[in-house]
């Protein structure tokens, strides 16, 4: 009779759940809804993983200082120092010797590829200077060429100057000697003609002694 009365009571208060039910938005035990699964996803890849990965990072930049620290570099061609070297001949060596080994590794690989990335920058800025030389070269030849040009456009001007000069100078005495030749033909004239007078008159002069 009580658990009837409770039972009665229950259902008549708002806001309480009859027992054997869940309340709304809840889960009944051993069931766990997806979208609860879905947000957490969510929630680890906004706040988890970025932190995990920074402490990550920053476990490695600490293994990456104490092996720089611990360690020596390499000597000759042996790309490991001799302590550590040692213990890799040493069978069963510490976990703390593979990590050591595996930060290296990736040290000398980060090396390597910053060398190739500067191989690869002076690579670049070594075909850009052979390229710039080469046309200075073309320029330089580009210059020479019209110089060459220039002299022999001005050679020839002044072999043409003077091809005219000369034509011009056979012309003035071919005008002089023509002169020339005039001015005794007419003189050679003249004097004919004077002689020609004076032999007139003096044959004048005889026939007028002749008839008295």
């Amino acid at each position: 009779m009580w658990s009837r009365c409770l039972l009665s009571a229950s259902r008549s208060q708002p806001g309480r759940t009859p027992p054997g039910r869940t309340p709304p938005g809840r889960t009944p035990p051993g069931r766990a809804p997806p979208y609860r699964e879905h947000s957490l996803t969510l929630e680890r890849q906004k706040h988890v993983e970025p932190l995990l990965l920074h402490q990550e990072e920053e476990e490695e930049e600490e293994e990456e200082e104490e092996v720089e620290h611990y360690a020596p570099e390499p000597l000759g061609n042996n790309s490991l120092p001799p302590g550590v070297r040692a213990l890799e001949e040493t069978p069963g060596a510490s976990k703390t010797f593979t990590s050591l080994k595996s930060i290296q590794k990736r040290k000398r690989r980060r090396e390597e590829e910053e060398q190739e990335e500067e191989d690869g920058e002076e690579e670049k800025w070594k075909k850009k200077k052979e390229e710039e030389e080469e046309e200075e070269e073309e320029e330089e030849e580009k210059k020479k060429k019209k110089k060459k040009k220039k002299k022999k456009k001005k050679k020839k001007e002044e072999e043409e100057e003077e091809e005219e000069e000369e034509e011009e100078e056979e012309e003035k005495e071919k005008e002089r000697k023509k002169k020339k030749k005039k001015k005794k033909k007419k003189k050679k004239k003249k004097k004919k003609k004077k002689k020609k007078k004076k032999k007139k008159k003096k044959k004048k002069k005889k026939k007028k002694k002749k008839d008295p």
